[in-house]
């Protein structure tokens, strides 16, 4: 066999520049790949803030949809009659009213002090007095700022019963010279004029009495100074109301200590008649006990009687005019009670409660007012089986009969039972006076 001949390969390093034009080129030149990447964000980029853009509308979008419907709310309440009613028992309403009236704001008022759990309802009367009646204690106090959790006797003392159902008011002046059973804040209980429970312990031992003596299930009170009644006629533009010559008189009389009581100031009134007052003049005017008081109904009330009638009448006057009042007087009303200067109005009511009440309140009625005790005598001065001597009771002829009468006004209920408290408190009364 022959030997195989092994090929040999020469390298070509020779180019063929005839064919060069086919020549590919497959380097990759890294400018090209920074700015394809910075493309690429720059096109991210634009997406995410066209995103954001539109996010950003929507967002004015519902801004300027809420803005209009604030405006056309308002617009409405001004315009339309019997649209503000509308308007706050509407969704819309009570969004409105958390966002002119905060939480904080009402901080300003509320009593945080205040115990519910411990106002003392007597046994069975949960069960005499139904739900759909909101009881509340209203205190009117004589006081600076400074007195107005206790120090002062309450001048003036109203049960306030609204009926949540029909939305109707009754109103009860409980007359200040009335001996009851009154307590104390060491849990005890002493004999007294009623006033003087405010003064020993404030709303706390104020609404304990009422609810001991009455067969009431008190939770809530509102207390306002005289200074606090009066900024908020004011800021109504004054009531209207018709007064005597002799009234006129003692306006002005009870101006005199009010103006120094309040820091307020005003002018004494000029004339009689329909007049138009000031709120510290009608203040004075609630206080006025020398001239008597001829009611709508053609009832005539003497002495603290018709004191305590003069402030029903007002309240329901003061009632119609906040009803009556247009936006900004509203406003400035409510701006008065949570972010003026002093201080003159405290409750029990909690915040969320109140939201929930005004609307009600906004639609409702004042259906009756009245007086109690019903059956009582005055004597100049009562002796107590313990040598004390108490000058101008009112002393209640009857507790249990008294209050079956006040039941009957309040709730329209006439089979009103006395609990074993009010039964205890009437026999004990009966035991301290029956030598008088």
């Amino acid at each position: 066999m022959g030997k195989k001949r092994e090929e040999s390969y020469e390298p070509n390093f020779f180019i063929d520049y005839d064919n060069f034009y086919d020549y590919v080129d497959y380097t990759v030149d890294i400018t090209d790949i920074i700015k394809e990447e910075r493309a690429k964000k720059k096109m991210k980029e634009q997406k995410e803030l066209k995103s954001k853009k539109k996010k950003k509308r929507h967002i004015k979008f519902f801004i300027v949809e809420l803005l209009l419907i604030v405006i056309l709310g308002i617009v409405l309440v001004i315009m339309l009659p019997n649209t503000k009613e509308w308007l706050i028992n509407s969704p819309l309403g009570k969004f409105l009213i958390s966002k002119v009236v905060s939480e904080e704001d009402y901080d300003n008022i509320y009593d945080e002090t205040f115990n519910k759990g411990d106002v003392d309802i007597n046994q069975g009367v949960e069960g005499t007095v139904s739900k759909e009646y909101l009881n509340i204690a209203l205190f009117g106090v004589d006081a600076r700022t400074d007195q107005m959790h206790s120090g002062v006797n309450s001048d003036s003392i109203i049960i306030a019963s609204i009926n949540k159902t029909n939305k109707t008011v009754k109103l009860c002046s409980v007359y200040r010279d009335t001996w009851l059973r009154v307590a104390l804040k060491d849990g005890a209980y002493d004999f007294d004029k009623i006033n003087s429970a405010y003064c020993f312990g404030g709303p706390q031992q104020a609404v304990k009495t009422l609810n001991a003596n009455f067969d009431l299930n008190i939770t809530d009170y509102v207390a306002i100074n005289f200074g606090g009644l009066a900024n908020i006629i004011d800021k109504l533009g004054g009531m209207t109301i018709n007064i005597s010559k002799s009234e006129k008189y003692w306006i002005n009389e009870y101006l005199k200590e009010t103006k120094e009581v309040t820091g307020m100031n005003t002018p004494n009134v000029k004339s009689y008649g329909e007049v138009k007052l000031t709120g510290l003049q009608v203040v004075a005017y609630c206080r006025i006990r020398y001239v008597k008081f001829t009611s709508e109904d053609g009832t005539v009330f003497h002495n603290d009687f018709g004191r305590t009638a003069r402030q029903r009448y007002v309240i329901m006057k003061l009632v119609d005019l906040i009803k009556g009042a247009g936006v900004s007087k509203t406003m400035d009303v409510a701006d008065e009670i949570f972010n003026g200067e002093e201080e003159f109005i405290y409750t029990s009511i909690e915040y969320d409660d109140i939201i929930e009440l005004i609307p009600l309140l906004m639609d409702f009625s004042i259906t009756g007012t009245s007086g109690y005790p019903y059956d009582y005598e005055t004597p100049e001065s009562m002796e107590i089986i313990t040598g004390d001597e108490v000058d101008y009771p009112i002393v209640i002829k009857g507790l249990a009969d008294n209050n079956k009468k006040l039941h009957e006004f309040l709730f329209d209920k006439a089979e009103y039972e006395p609990s074993n408290t009010v039964i205890k408190i009437e026999n004990k009364l009966e035991q301290l006076i029956k030598d008088k």
